[in-house]
């Protein structure tokens, strides 16, 4: 066997063996070096001459404890257990984000057809129609599509369903002045009512 292929078979070897130990080696002129899987720069051997370099690496990475080794691989393995738990955790949470983006991407679009819902229903009030009426239907029709509803006043203020715009001293019961909207469960305009004896 030749020079080179003995040198061959050390750097191999050597090889090897940083495996087992956890760490993949490097070469720096004539300086060995281990990288360990945290990023740490180990320095295992300095030799005179390219020829001896493996045989000096090869003896000095023998002489690290394979136990020390077997113990940060099995930390390295939990942390990474940990990490892709966290990235997984991360990946759920950016999807029900993503999800709520998607859900209220049109709530602009549907508080303008509010507002044009709102001004047929003032023209009923004054001058009702067939045409409006229809109209009004078709609109309240397109809204449900999106699950927006029409919030309920009830007998009770609700500070999260109802905007007061006057109040009577003593005053319990709700009337309507403008109606409000949800949807998908989120109020996206309270109702305005008025407290009135």
């Amino acid at each position: 066997m030749n020079n080179e292929q003995q040198r061959q078979l050390a750097k191999e070897e050597a090889v090897k063996k940083g495996i087992q130990r956890g760490m993949a080696l490097m070469r720096e002129d004539l300086k060995m070096y281990g990288m360990k899987a945290d990023g740490v720069k180990v320095f295992i051997s300095e030799s005179k001459d390219y020829d001896s370099l493996w045989d000096d690496a090869l003896k000095k990475i023998e002489s690290i404890p394979i136990e020390e080794t077997i113990n940060k691989a099995e930390e390295y393995l939990n942390n990474w257990k940990r990490e892709r738990a966290d990235f997984i955790n991360y990946k759920k949470e950016e999807s029900k984000r993503v999800e709520e983006i998607v859900k209220f991407a049109n709530e602009g679009l549907i508080m303008e057809i509010i507002e044009v819902l709102d001004k047929l229903y003032v023209g009923l009030k004054h001058e009702p129609n067939e045409t409006m009426r229809q109209l009004a239907k078709d609109f309240e029709k397109f809204l449900a599509n999106y699950d927006v509803k029409k919030i309920e006043i009830g007998d009770k203020f609700d500070p999260g369903m109802h905007e007061a715009v006057e109040i009577e001293s003593g005053g319990k019961k709700l009337e309507e002045v403008r109606s409000g909207y949800m949807m998908h469960d989120k109020v996206i305009r309270p109702a305005r009512v008025s407290i009135k004896k």
